[in-house]
């Protein structure tokens, strides 16, 4: 017996983690801790003024969306323009990440806490500007919005 199937693992168990202990990493960087109250959220109409005011001044963009879910859900659905960087991979100072105003940060929806999370560890990281759309993936789909999907892995850009 290997134990392989002892012990959950994917994409689930490790946003679990990341969920749970997340508040013990941050208190061991020495910063002030960011707690639920400091969470600014975000409505789904917030985010789509939001969408179009970058899309009026084609530029680059002073919003940039990002998707904490792991990759595979974001390649099954996202939030169009929207990049992929999982929890686990937010650093500071990403180059994808500089010429930003406003970073709002998503995850599947209400019940999901990868995007409350997110913002914390961006707010740790010197980041500004944060917002926690929480309803996530799941109300902009709800709403009838339109989500960016790609199929096999040949398929990404």
């Amino acid at each position: 017996m290997d134990g392989s199937n002892l012990v959950p693992c994917g994409s689930a168990m490790r946003n679990l983690l990341l969920v749970v202990l997340w508040p013990f990493f941050a208190g061991c960087m020495g910063s002030a801790q960011t707690t639920d109250r400091d969470i600014t959220v975000i409505e789904i109409e917030q985010l789509s003024a939001m969408i179009e005011g970058r899309e009026k001044w084609k530029k680059k963009s002073p919003t940039v969306i990002i998707d904490v879910r792991s990759v595979s859900e974001y390649n099954r659905g996202h939030i169009p323009g929207a990049l992929s960087i999982p929890v686990a991979e937010l650093r500071a100072n990403d180059p994808r990440l500089a010429e930003a105003h406003n970073l709002v940060v998503y995850g599947s929806g209400l019940m999901d806490y990868l995007s409350a999370a997110a913002f914390k560890k961006m707010i740790s990281l010197g980041y500004q500007n944060v917002y926690d759309f929480r309803s996530g993936a799941w109300m902009w789909q709800r709403q009838g919005r339109e989500m960016v999907t790609f199929g096999a892995a040949g398929d990404l850009p």
